[in-house]
């Protein structure tokens, strides 16, 4: 996929910014296409605790 940007002049992160949903949008149709169910995960617990 290729989403044009706009020809102004971006800061870095609002580059990074306009990329984000793209790449979320292709690691989900990446996803569904192997049928696995983004949406329940096979190997995630229901409770992530981190020991911090």
């Amino acid at each position: 996929w290729f989403i044009p940007l706009p020809e102004a002049d971006l800061d870095d992160w609002a580059r990074a910014l306009l990329m984000v949903l793209p790449g979320q949008l292709l690691a989900y149709q990446r996803a569904v296409s192997k049928g696995l169910d983004p949406d329940r995960p096979q190997n995630l617990s229901h409770v992530v605790r981190l020991g911090l």
